[in-house]
């Protein structure tokens, strides 16, 4: 016999109201309250429903089971299978057991309760949805304002788009006071002074732009495209992605925020360590996954992956066989060790050359002084470098998938603290010249994300879509064949 979960004998029970008024706040956690409407109704009121024939009560129960259901499953692990994206997103969600969420839901009198508490508790997620109900009810415009073209606008000159650049600034939170003339008419100054130069250079590091302080037509474009229609689903795209992450991020973890060209490294919740990052280019995107730092590497030899081997050191070595030599590369084939002067490179191509390379140890290796392990089938890694001077630039997107760390001594001994490690000691390691692999005792949950809105105490930090993968998911979340799990 069918034993309905949410209809009485006077209609809809009081635990179909509290999950009707549930699903109806849907949009408050980045979702949309319009999935999980049952077809018998036209809206979420549970009074519509007190009447009907006992077929069509009977079929608004199951209705009411299926939303919940889908709610759950959204709530829990996200509204799509995020791998089916590409293959730089290797994310694998935790899935319920719709078996346990059924039996939860049959014996609970709050199931309102249980599917809020199925939410993600990260901070990542957390801080998103308190700027998503922020935007919702901001009714300062100074966000939408639209910002004139013109002549490039430097520290001192004066022009009359200073006092629209002034309000949008201060509307994005990088401008504390706005500036006004002196005198009676407590108008916004049009002068560019100091405070609005700083604010603007501000705004540019955040999009990935020339921190110059000139407002050229880059940054107006920028400027222009921050509005809050565009924040509103920047966070929910995001809060998205906060689903996908591991339930437990490991009481001390390091989550790099590819869009931000940075890593932080987490201490019960806190960050107690953050430093600039490089990652992959392009056409060599690092990917997005999960796993456990192992070892740290100190005076790491560099094992060139094969594809730079054949596609960028190949054509070099058929124009000078003595390439490799002449840069200390070693180069092994099936017999061992050779020198690549004695190799004739145009007689093999990317297919068959049967040789590899790796450059060890020293002052110009390409890994720096020490590696950051966590073994995953993408053979990406964190690690230090020998091109230090690319960290000054504000877009990092040089490498071909590896995490380049600033300052990787520094990194190396806070994440290496908790097994007796100090700056000293690595800093004596490192002199050594010796390449030695470090097993960490106590291991880290590593996680390379991407978060385009980011949101903490400071407030929402907007970056650029540096792959593109915000249109990836904006296209995924319309396609039922993608949305659907």
């Amino acid at each position: 016999d069918y034993a309905p979960l949410w209809v009485g004998d006077l209609g809809l029970t009081t635990r179909a109201e509290r999950l009707l008024e549930e699903l109806s706040q849907a949009d408050n956690e980045g979702l949309e309250a319009s999935e999980y409407l049952p077809t018998s109704l036209s809206a979420f009121d549970a009074e519509a429903a007190t009447s009907g024939s006992q077929l069509e009560l009977a079929r608004l129960d199951v209705e009411l089971t299926v939303a919940a259901l889908k709610y759950a499953h959204h709530a829990y692990s996200g509204r799509i299978v995020p791998s089916r994206l590409g293959g730089y997103i290797d994310v694998h969600p935790e899935e319920l057991d719709l078996a346990e969420v059924m039996e939860r839901l049959s014996r609970t009198v709050r199931p309102d309760a249980y599917l809020a508490g199925l939410h993600p508790t990260n901070g990542i997620y957390t801080h998103l949805r308190s700027q998503l109900q922020h935007l919702r009810t901001v009714s300062d415009t100074s966000l939408d304002i639209t910002i004139p073209s013109g002549e490039l606008l430097r520290g001192g000159e004066t022009d009359a788009r200073i006092p629209l650049i002034q309000r949008k600034l201060h509307a994005l939170g990088l401008l504390d006071e706005l500036i006004y003339s002196e005198g009676e008419s407590r108008s916004l100054s049009m002068v560019y002074d100091d405070g609005i130069s700083s604010a603007v250079r501000s705004f540019q590091s955040l999009r990935g732009l020339g921190a110059d302080g000139v407002v050229g037509p880059a940054t107006t474009r920028a400027l222009n495209s921050d509005s809050t229609s565009r924040r509103l689903e920047l966070v929910t795209l995001n809060m998205e992605r906060a689903r996908w992450l591991p339930k437990v991020l490991g009481e001390q973890h390091i989550l790099v925020n590819q869009p931000a060209y940075a890593v932080r490294v987490y201490d019960q919740g806190e960050v107690i360590h953050t430093t600039r990052v490089i990652i992959g280019k392009r056409q060599h995107q690092t990917p997005m996954f999960s796993d456990e730092l192992e070892f740290v590497v100190f005076n790491p030899y560099w094992n060139v992956p094969r594809s730079i081997a054949t596609n960028e050191m190949l054509p070099q070595l058929v124009a000078n066989a003595s390439y490799l030599d002449a840069r200390g590369f070693e180069v092994f084939g099936p017999n061992g060790r050779v020198s690549s002067s004695s190799i004739n490179w145009g007689s093999y191509t990317a297919s068959t050359m049967p040789f590899s390379v790796r450059q060890p140890p020293g002052a110009g290796n390409a890994l720096g002084t020490m590696k950051f392990l966590f073994p995953n089938q993408h053979s990406v890694y964190l690690h230090d470098t020998s091109s230090r001077h690319l960290f000054s630039r504000e877009t990092r997107a040089f490498s071909h998938g590896c995490v380049r760390v600033q300052n990787a001594d520094e990194f190396a001994e806070v994440i290496m603290r908790a097994d007796g490690w100090t700056a000293e000691r690595i800093a004596a390691a490192v002199a050594s010249g010796r390449n030695q692999r470090i097993t960490l005792e106590n291991k880290l949950g590593v996680h390379l994300a991407y978060f385009t809105a980011w949101a903490d105490e400071e407030g929402l930090a907007i970056y650029d879509d540096v792959y593109g993968r915000d249109e990836q998911l904006r296209i995924a979340l319309g396609d039922n064949r993608l949305a659907m799990k």
